[in-house]
């Protein structure tokens, strides 16, 4: 263990046989890598999803194996919408304001502590929305308009 750079564990996230064909079945795994050294949570981390279906004499086979997106990738999406719609519908609010909003944002079961949606504002400012400074003390978001194509 002591001379292990990382180390894997694979966790089925969904299982589900398909309702039109009960002879389809499908798994999302999740692999989680541990780092001995510091690493910031989900990086190491992906997900792919296993296809497999019966053949003629009832044994199974692996018909395809994609990557998909991680749980923690969709969580930072949900968390950057759902921010976005805060920053839409008031659009006098400021900092403290969208944080203790943002506390309110459930995904699953967890919520956006104070110190992730700091985080969120500041990593999504020039991405998805833009601050602007009203005074020494105030800043106020607006959502960035998508690129005309």
């Amino acid at each position: 263990m002591t001379q292990m750079d990382s180390a894997h564990a694979f966790h089925e996230e969904v299982h589900e046989t398909d309702l039109f064909n009960s002879d389809s079945y499908r798994a999302v795994i999740r692999v989680e890598t541990f780092l001995k050294r510091y690493a910031p949570p989900g990086i190491g981390t992906f997900s792919f999803e296993v296809r497999s279906a019966k053949d003629k004499k009832g044994g199974w086979h692996l018909t395809s194996l994609e990557a998909v997106k991680d749980k923690a990738v969709r969580e930072l999406e949900y968390q950057t919408e759902e921010v976005e719609k805060l920053i839409n519908d008031p659009p006098s609010e400021g900092v403290e304001d969208l944080v203790k909003l943002a506390g309110k944002i459930r995904y699953e079961r967890h919520r956006i502590s104070e110190r992730d949606g700091r985080k969120l504002l500041k990593e999504g400012t020039g991405k998805h929305w833009k601050s602007i400074a009203r005074g020494p003390q105030k800043r106020l978001f607006r959502v960035l308009k998508p690129p005309k194509l």
